[in-house]
């Protein structure tokens, strides 16, 4: 269907017509969202000063070295680990292998799945091919038939000329 200048216009307004009033509603709400407002403390804000002299810091390194040594933390330690248990054995009914299998002389280079794919594929083309014969035979079978009706009608048609003919020649 082939769209006419009127169709492109009214998409054309259509769609400029949509993003105007996202846009409008996006401004909207940016006036109408929560104003967050910051509640602030009465009067000026705190300022403070650390000071001390000479003497206080003295006092401080002589009630370190006075006080009693600070004992060590106790560092809870992990358990010691648990051992690893040992795996059952196996019942089995076959004796276990004294010594490796020998490898193989020649070993198989060819991959089981392309053979099978290809068997798969191969054997898809078989059936084909077969109805297709089929299909062929059917209609080589019915250009038969409509050739021995078609000799058949010729062949009355002469019977009938000639029975026509005899009959003029009678006559």
């Amino acid at each position: 269907m082939i769209e006419t200048r009127k169709d492109n216009t009214l998409a054309i307004i259509l769609t400029v017509g949509l993003h105007v009033g996202l846009i409008v509603m996006l401004l909207l709400t940016s006036l109408v969202s929560c104003q967050r407002t910051e509640i602030s403390a009465a009067g000026e804000p705190i300022q403070a000063t650390l000071a001390f002299s000479n003497a206080d810091l003295r006092a401080a390194q002589q009630a370190i070295k006075a006080s009693p040594p600070a004992k060590p933390e106790l560092v809870e330690q992990a358990p010691a680990p648990q051992p690893v248990p040992s795996p059952a054995p196996q019942d089995s009914d076959i004796p276990i292998q004294n010594k490796p299998q020998k490898p193989q002389d020649q070993p198989d280079t060819v991959d089981q799945e392309d053979i099978n794919r290809n068997a798969l594929l191969k054997a898809e083309a078989e059936r084909k091919e077969q109805e297709e014969r089929t299909r062929q035979a059917q209609v080589d079978l019915t250009e038969d038939i409509e050739r021995q009706q078609e000799a058949e009608r010729k062949q009355r048609l002469r019977e009938q000329y000639e029975a026509i003919k005899q009959e003029r020649v009678n006559a």
